[in-house]
């Protein structure tokens, strides 16, 4: 079986990094890292399988920035190796099953991507302004005013928008396929991805996904793996803490986030542990 390569983004250096990155075993996985350019830290690179792509971009929320470092871990993974799947994750997140399981299972699924697609209608009609308003650089923000901003800006011109069921929203957090890599690679060098969605807002929920799901491998998708708790309904998901363990032990996902060592030191240990069995 072909190798699998881990692409992670990474905002932060910290213990918990450390630790995310002694889960991946020593063979049969290579590891890619984006460090956004904001971190000043240096990353000490731990074992051979490690790879920091040379080129750093500035990620800002909602901006084609973040998928333009999703793209460039894809590009140098592919230009490194042939692999069997490219799986997406954040410095934040943990591995949650032992890695025996997990090629197993991405062997008997080698055909398949895993890819999460929001199917609520009502919530698709409310992100209807992500892929058809474009908007100026400096909307892209999270401070209050420019949300009030670009919230009015929302309302007065998105109520002449109707949905299109050809664009397909979800999780960037995604396993995919050498063959879908290849296809999306030369997408890109035809239709120049980052240049057409540079002024659309959160390019990453949509953009990858729309690909897939007007292409050949359409059929080939299954949902994806990773665990991400939005119950408390706010702009980024729940730390996850002890009380969230005995679910994260028993759950069929190979991967769970977000994690803080500054909050919930100690469920991370309790992962990390369960993994090894």
């Amino acid at each position: 079986m072909k190798k699998l390569a881990y692409l992670i983004m990474v905002h932060k250096i910290n213990e918990q990094l450390y630790q995310l990155i002694q889960q991946f075993p020593d063979d049969g996985v290579d590891i890619f890292i984006h460090l956004d350019e904001k971190c000043q830290d240096k990353l000490l690179i731990l074992k051979s399988n490690i790879h920091l792509i040379d080129k750093r971009i500035n990620v800002k929320w909602g901006h084609i920035s973040v998928l333009e470092a999703q793209l460039e871990l894809i590009k140098v993974a592919k230009n490194h190796g042939d692999y069997s799947h490219y799986i997406f994750l954040s410095g934040q997140d943990l591995v949650l099953k032992n890695f025996s399981t997990i090629k197993k299972f991405y062997e008997y699924n080698v055909k398949y991507s895993f890819i999460h697609l929001e199917e609520n209608t009502k919530w698709r009609n409310k992100q209807k302004v992500r892929y058809q308003l474009k908007y100026p650089k400096w909307m892209f923000s999270r401070s209050l005013p420019i949300r009030l901003i670009r919230k009015m800006y929302q309302v007065i011109f998105g109520i002449f928008l109707k949905d299109n069921p050809a664009i397909h929203f979800g999780s960037m957090w995604m396993s995919l396929t050498d063959e879908f890599v290849e296809y999306l690679l030369k997408y890109d060098e035809e239709y120049q991805i980052i240049e057409k969605n540079k002024h659309f807002t959160v390019p990453d929920e949509f953009v990858i996904h729309t690909i897939f799901m007007n292409s050949p491998f359409k059929e080939y998708r299954k949902d994806y793996l990773t665990y991400v708790d939005w119950s408390e309904n706010k702009p980024s998901p729940k730390v996850l803490t002890m009380i969230d363990l005995p679910y994260l032990l028993t759950t069929p996902m190979f991967y769970a986030r977000k994690f803080d060592e500054n909050i919930d030191a100690m469920i991370i240990a309790r992962i990390i542990e369960n993994a090894k069995e």
